[in-house]
């Protein structure tokens, strides 16, 4: 497994301060979580366009109503700690 940091970006682009975890996996968890978690998708290319032409158009503030909610993933103390997570 691999795991590693990465800075969230703006609607810009622009990099935020502060990040996301980032965790590789090997081929067998990737053909299980395919095959087996996976319990559906949704195209969201209509919302992605809505919100890049409201950036463009220099109205952020709309395009940021239109992006997904987001919460912290309640992580264990432990492990929080083992994935640097917890500074």
């Amino acid at each position: 497994m691999h795991v590693q940091w990465d800075p969230e970006r703006s609607l810009r682009g622009a990099a935020l301060n502060h990040y996301s975890i980032q965790v590789g996996v090997g081929r067998t968890l990737i053909r299980s979580y395919a095959e087996e978690w996976v319990v559906g998708l949704r195209d969201v290319t209509p919302t992605v366009h809505k919100i890049a032409g409201l950036v463009r158009s220099g109205r952020a503030d709309q395009a940021t109503r239109l992006l997904p909610r987001e919460r912290p993933y309640p992580l264990p103390a432990d492990l929080a700690r083992r994935i640097h997570a917890d500074s």
